[in-house]
């Protein structure tokens, strides 16, 4: 009868734990800990060796609107790419969820759309903008902006107005 190898998987030790989720994890333990004594209950003290370890200040910084309208109005990105970033930006929804979005889940009066989150609840994004537009004269001439296939989604009608381009 052959032995079982051992796999490397038992054999490694555990990665030290990320400074955020250590200083949580202890934060916890001192919180019972401190019940515990108050309760009257015996109980240990923390090692030295658990103090809190220094998180790093995350440097990342959201993309400005001048930035995002940019790199939207550059020709050589492909229309898709251009609709992603701009629902990501109005929404500040998970790209999952963006992606996994269908037209016909798109509410465009309202600027909104179901997503499935996280948790598996549905959750509304909405957006303040309509993304960018499929015309292409109002692409070639520079003013999708103002066409009014794209207002159209923008915002309520206010009257009759023109289905073609401005």
């Amino acid at each position: 009868m052959r032995s079982c190898p051992r796999r490397a998987s038992r054999t490694r030790t555990p990665a030290a734990p990320t400074p955020a989720p250590w200083n949580r994890n202890r934060a916890a333990i001192t919180a019972w800990l401190t019940w515990c004594r108050h309760a009257g209950l015996a109980c240990p003290s923390l090692p030295a060796s658990s103090e809190r370890r220094r998180e790093t200040a995350d440097a990342t910084r959201a993309l400005s609107r001048t930035t995002i309208e940019r790199a939207l109005s550059r020709r050589d990105v492909p229309l898709r790419e251009k609709t992603l970033w701009r629902m990501l930006f109005e929404t500040a929804a998970r790209a999952g969820e963006v992606l996994a979005l269908n037209i016909e889940d798109l509410d465009l009066d309202a600027r909104r759309a179901p997503v499935r989150s996280k948790g598996g609840d549905t959750e509304w994004i909405y957006w303040a903008r309509a993304p960018p537009t499929s015309c292409r004269a109002c692409s070639v001439a520079g003013t999708a902006d103002r066409c009014s296939s794209a207002n159209d989604a923008q915002r309520p009608p206010a009257g009759p107005r023109p289905k073609t381009c401005a």
